[in-house]
């Protein structure tokens, strides 16, 4: 017997064999955000400007997260989740990115504003599993964060495990 699979579209189905059923089950709302700011660096807030990724039988998210009341410039952190639902998120001390001389954070030593993560499972290099762009102000990321960037605009990096990233060449 082949694969299963969610059959949403029959249109490129040329045969079947047995019984087969296209059921449909209505979607629920849940009752209340899946993910709040309740950690020091995010205390302006959380937004997903960023993605979620099922890989390796978790979900993982990578979203924004505000420190600053009102955000300034590139002072957003890129921060990390994993749930194995979808619903209930972790935010696991990653040791990865300090805040205010906290090493246990979930934040990333990325810097991007509206984070896209791409999950490329297959890349012959494992180096590049993952792949993320988003704009970065040098001015205010130099300003907030000590980093150098040679000009305003969007950057691309790449990682192997979604945590750990490196600034792809130009």
């Amino acid at each position: 017997m082949g694969k299963r699979r969610i059959l949403l579209d029959t249109r490129h189905v040329q045969t079947t064999e047995g019984d087969i059923a296209q059921r449909f089950w209505p979607a629920k709302k849940h009752p209340g955000p899946v993910l709040s700011g309740d950690k020091p660096w995010e205390r302006f807030g959380v937004s997903l400007f960023g993605n979620v990724h099922h890989d390796r039988e978790r979900f993982r998210m990578w979203y924004m997260a505000w420190p600053d009341v009102p955000p300034s410039g590139n002072s957003t952190f890129v921060a990390y989740a994993e749930s194995h639902d979808g619903i209930t998120w972790e935010k696991p001390a990653l040791g990865i990115e300090p805040f205010e001389g906290n090493p246990n954070t979930n934040l990333l030593d990325l810097v991007r504003t509206v984070p896209s993560v791409i999950l490329e499972p297959d890349d012959p290099d494992p180096a590049r599993r993952y792949k993320v762009g988003g704009y970065i102000g040098a001015e205010s990321v130099l300003k907030h964060r000590g980093r150098h960037y040679p000009g305003d605009g969007f950057y691309v990096a790449h990682s192997p495990d979604g945590l750990h990233w490196t600034e792809s060449a130009a």
